[in-house]
C-alpha cells in the first residue's frame, strides 16, 4: 500500500469520527432547543407581567386625571361662589 492511498482502516476511523461529531451536533441542537424553550416561557411570564403594570399604570393614570379635573373644578366653584 503507498502512503497516499487511505487504507479501509483509516475510512472506518473517519466514518466513525464524523458520526461522532454527527451525534455531538444533534445531542447540542436539542440542548439549544431545551433553552430556547426555556427562554421563551421566561419571556411569555414577564410580557404578562408588563401588562400587569401597564393596566396598573392606566388605571393610576385615569384616577389621578379623574381626580385633578375633579379638584380643579370644586376650586373654581368655590373661588366663583366666594364672596
Amino acid at each position: 500500500m503507498s502512503a497516499s492511498m487511505p487504507s479501509i482502516s483509516d475510512s472506518r476511523l473517519s466514518i466513525k469520527r464524523f458520526e461522532t461529531v454527527d451525534k455531538r451536533f444533534e445531542i447540542l441542537l436539542e440542548e439549544m432547543s431545551r433553552r430556547f424553550e426555556a427562554v421563551d416561557k421566561r419571556f411569555e411570564a414577564i410580557d404578562k407581567r408588563f401588562e400587569g403594570l401597564t393596566r396598573r399604570i392606566d388605571r393610576f393614570m385615569m384616577w389621578s386625571y379623574a381626580t385633578t379635573l375633579t379638584v380643579g373644578g370644586l376650586v373654581v366653584t368655590i373661588l366663583k361662589l366666594w364672596p
